[in-house]
């Protein structure tokens, strides 16, 4: 007779108790960024508090946008004639940003209104204030956004290659931005 081979069979059994743990570290901080969080909504109500908020920078492609925010951004009730002031302070290395208004008679509905009106745009760095005068009474929904210059040039079908062309400084045909902003309405 031949040689014959034997095989080994090695099984591993786990005890589900005794490998499961508590993660008690994340549920330790998500409680305090929760109460950070509806105290700073709660205080934006305050009279002189402002109205909403953003601190961003978002640099990308037309395609591939990398925003890094953090907005406090809420319903503003105004009546007809009242106005709003909106302090920028921006740094615009390329693109454009723009501060689009969206309007509603009732809280409800503006969140599927669109942002039609420009209250703010800006090209260039600088620092200033405007103010929005609301034409009818009603909530009015402030929100930044950056856009890509207007020289679009067609051919971003690698949107992830041009974007990291982008970041790299090469030249790419997709139109890249990178505008760092910080906005505060009153």
């Amino acid at each position: 007779m031949g040689n014959v081979g034997s095989i080994h069979c090695v099984m591993f059994y786990s005890d589900v108790k005794a490998s499961h743990f508590k993660d008690s570290g994340s549920s330790l901080l998500a409680a305090p960024l929760a109460i950070f969080a509806v105290v700073l909504l709660i205080g934006s109500f305050l009279p002189g508090m402002p109205k909403g908020a953003v601190f961003a920078h978002e640099w990308g492609t037309h395609g591939a946008p990398m925003p890094l925010r953090l907005p406090l951004i809420r319903p503003v009730h105004l009546k007809r004639g009242e106005a709003l002031e909106i302090e920028y302070s921006a740094k615009v290395r390329a693109g454009r940003l723009a501060v689009k208004v969206a309007f509603s008679e009732d809280v409800l509905t503006l969140l599927l209104a669109r942002a039609d009106e420009r209250a703010l745009s800006l090209s260039q760095s600088g620092s200033g204030a405007v103010r929005y005068t609301a034409l009818k009474t009603g909530y009015y929904l402030f929100s930044p956004t950056v856009e890509p210059p207007s020289n679009y040039v067609g051919g971003c079908h690698d949107i992830l290659g041009d974007f990291w062309a982008a970041t790299r400084a090469d030249p790419s045909p997709c139109p890249s931005y990178n505008v760092s902003y910080r906005l505060s309405y009153f």
